[in-house]
Formats: structure tokens, C-alpha cells, sequence
């Protein structure tokens, strides 16, 4: 082995023995005070940032420790939400959302109305069952999917969305401008009498307003004979 080699090699090894000193210097320490424990957090936290293979983004640093220590726990039922699943969250618990209010599906490729909802900005603005958005503020929409094309019409209240619209029996495209809202999902749309004793009342999804309204549902139909649900 020539003498440049022999330095390299040199090198590489001082390197190798100075991190591991390092790791070794900080596991052996005392376990120390809460703030010690912090401190040699962002110590192993600026180490991994300054020598690590690769270049890393240290808010990813960051919830990668928070996922470590979430997964350590072993508990299905500690998570730490992103602002994104925090979101969907809320809507879904408290049934409350910024939108149009339209329900939709995704058919042939196309984002195709099921039904505007009650009183909605959708319903007000004339928007019907089985019209195709075929444009977003501008945008074409062929070949969306349906979670995209949810997270697109909602929005915050008081934002405008203009929606390019084809209708069965319409020649040219008609274009909406339309307000987003906060849309209350019902739990209960459904509550009618079967017969003259048994009552059906159709409970989806569960919110914070399920209890109330289920309640509604019930009273409504005992007042109309209801002897069993």
C-alpha cells in the first residue's frame, strides 16, 4: 500500500473513531436532568443535521423523533396529527366543513354531481344532480380522483371557486361562481314510518350532532305511532 493510500485509510479511520467517540462520550453520560436529556437531543439532532450521508430537511428531523417516540409507545391510540389529518378530523366529528355542498362521484373521468345539499351555496347557485364540473377556477378537471377533487371545492369560508359546468340537454358549458360556506352534514336524513308501528331512521355519519339529532328523529316518529325502531 502506497503512502497516499495509507493516509486515506488513515483518515477515514481517525473520522470513524471521533463520531464513535462521540456516541459513545454521550450514551455513557449520566442521565441527568430533564434539560440535560433536551440538550443531548438537539446535540444527537445538529450531529445527525451536519454529518448524516445525506442532506435533511430538520423540520423532517423533527417528526421523525415524533414518530419514533409515538411508535415506542405501542399504542394504536397515540398519534400526532398533521395539519391535514387534524382537518379531516374535525370535519368528521363535528359533521361541519368549508364548501360548496355537492355531493359527488367521479364517473368516466369526470367529477359528476350526486346531489347538491339543502340550503347550500351549491343549491342556491342552481347547480344540479348530474352535472359534470369540467373546470375548476380555470382548471380542467378530467381525470381527478375523487379525493383531490373534494380537497379542491373545499376550501374557507367566504372563498370563491367558479365552476365550469356540463349539463344533459345544454349546448354550451355554464359557468358557476360560487361562495364557499361552512356545510353542517346531517347524521340523520333519513327518519320515516315503516308501517303504522315500526319507525326507520337512518344514522350516517357519526358526529357531535348525532346524539341531538337521533334524538329528534325518535320523537318525531313516536309523535306519528312509532312503537319499535
Amino acid at each position: 500500500m502506497n503512502v497516499r493510500k495509507l493516509s486515506v485509510v488513515a483518515g477515514i479511520v481517525v473520522v470513524a473513531l471521533a463520531t464513535g467517540g462521540w456516541l459513545l462520550q454521550r450514551e455513557a453520560g449520566p442521565t441527568g436532568s430533564v434539560y440535560q436529556q433536551a440538550r443531548l437531543f438537539e446535540d444527537v439532532l445538529a450531529h445527525v443535521a451536519d454529518y448524516y450521508v445525506d442532506s435533511l430537511d430538520e423540520r423532517r428531523l423533527y417528526q421523525m423523533a415524533i414518530d419514533g417516540l409515538l411508535d415506542e409507545l405501542h399504542d394504536p391510540y397515540s398519534v400526532f396529527l398533521k395539519p391535514d389529518d387534524f382537518r379531516l378530523l374535525s370535519e368528521q366529528t363535528t359533521g361541519n366543513y368549508g364548501g360548496l355542498g355537492i355531493q359527488i362521484d367521479v364517473r368516466d373521468g369526470w367529477i359528476t354531481v350526486v346531489a347538491p345539499l339543502p340550503e347550500t351555496p351549491a343549491e342556491r347557485a342552481g347547480i344540479q344532480t348530474g352535472d359534470q364540473i369540467i373546470a375548476l377556477d380555470g382548471r380542467p378537471t378530467e381525470g381527478w380522483k375523487n379525493d383531490q377533487a373534494v380537497k379542491e371545492l373545499r376550501g374557507q369560508p367566504g372563498t370563491t371557486a367558479e365552476l365550469k359546468v356540463r349539463r344533459v340537454g345544454v349546448d354550451q358549458p355554464l359557468v358557476f361562481k360560487v361562495t364557499r360556506a361552512t356545510i353542517h352534514v346531517r347524521s340523520v336524513n333519513i327518519a320515516m314510518m315503516l308501517d303504522e308501528r315500526v319507525g326507520y331512521i337512518a344514522l350516517s355519519p357519526v358526529s357531535e350532532t348525532s346524539a341531538a339529532e337521533l334524538t329528534d328523529g325518535i320523537n318525531g316518529l313516536l309523535q306519528k305511532g312509532m312503537k319499535s325502531l
